[in-house]
């Protein structure tokens, strides 16, 4: 059927009915972004090389990922995709590659500041994204909440001495607007399942990865770290990123998303001792009361963005509705994929 999706994996009528699924999209999105910022402790825990951490992180999270799979399409009842939706799913899969793959080498190349001040400007320009590609209102609010994340991963750069090249940040860039896109897509297209396409892209990866491991040689510590990396950074992540990423504006997913950057230091301070610098504190300082702010703030109803379809109307999640004086079959007409 249709209308039936992996959705149909939470039980609405089990859910508090204060929680709206606006409220539920932005706790998905929320436990992605805790999930994603472990990167920098599984990273420090496992004594291999980046590729090699890579090639294993992403096979195992392929082999979990093809379990979802499964598991999403006995949801559907055993229905297979259509192939537009088979085609969309290539395009989100290859978007997560691009991003999993160059952001590796953009920490070998650039400094991890430079990587947290592009990957902040990833809010602004997934709102700006938005609002050409779904109408999506761009507001004041989202832009002054987008500015102040890019100034919070601007204090990271100023405090840090570590080196930087001009091809790690070009690679940082290009993982920022895959990640970007693929939040686009999602909120735009609304795939009725997500598994194979993410198992997919985690496979891809591996294959690069592969080819520049200078060794697939792994201990038994290393096998469970990498099992636990691969759950945790990739699989739990990118499931809970991509649920979230249906009920949300593409500008809020990206803003929720922020609070990755302050919590990776966290862990790597709580697990190892390594005492933040005074920067990196005032960065996460600043990204996190940017994105409470927006929460606060940016999410209520508000007047018109900087443009909004005079016929209809956008909610709080902003989905558009039509206009009660809309008819039946403007409405039909004018409706997307």
């Amino acid at each position: 059927m249709r209308g039936r999706n992996c959705f149909s994996l939470i039980k609405w009528r089990d859910v508090d009915p204060a929680l709206s699924r606006h409220s539920l999209g932005l706790l998905l999105v929320a436990a992605a972004a805790v999930a994603w910022s472990t990167g920098g402790f599984f990273f420090r825990l496992i004594d291999l090389d980046p590729w090699t951490t890579s090639f294993w992180r992403s096979l195992f999270a392929a082999a979990l990922l093809a379990a979802y799979a499964l598991f999403e399409r006995r949801q559907l009842g055993g229905e297979g995709l259509g192939r537009a939706e088979i085609r969309r799913g290539i395009v989100i899969s290859a978007g997560i590659a691009v991003s999993m793959t160059s952001f590796l080498p953009a920490l070998a190349l650039t400094s991890v500041a430079n990587v947290a001040l592009i990957y902040a400007t990833a809010p602004i320009l997934t709102a700006a994204l938005a609002f050409l590609w779904l109408d999506e209102p761009f507001d004041r609010i989202t832009i002054a909440c987008s500015l102040a994340v890019i100034a919070g991963g601007s204090l990271m750069l100023f405090s840090s001495e570590s080196a930087s090249s001009n091809l790690g940040d070009l690679l940082a860039l290009v993982s920022t607007m895959s990640l970007a896109l693929v939040a686009l897509a999602i909120r735009a297209w609304r795939p009725r399942a997500l598994g194979p396409f993410m198992c997919l892209a985690n496979i891809g990866v591996a294959a690069i990865a592969f080819l520049a491991a200078p060794s697939l040689w792994i201990d038994g510590r290393s096998t469970v770290l990498l099992v636990g990396f691969g759950f945790i950074q990739v699989t739990l992540s990118f499931t809970l990123f991509s649920l979230g990423a249906r009920l949300l504006p593409a500008r809020e997913t990206a803003l929720v998303n922020a609070v990755e950057g302050p919590l990776s230091p966290l862990w790597v301070w709580l697990a190892f001792g390594e005492r933040p610098s005074f920067g990196t504190v005032m960065s996460g300082i600043v990204i996190t009361a940017a994105v409470s702010t927006y929460l606060l703030l940016g999410t209520r109803p508000s007047g018109a963005g900087l443009r909004r379809r005079s016929h209809e109307a956008v909610d709080p999640a902003g989905e558009r509705y039509t206009h009660p004086h809309r008819t039946s079959e403007q409405a039909n007409k004018n409706e997307g994929p």
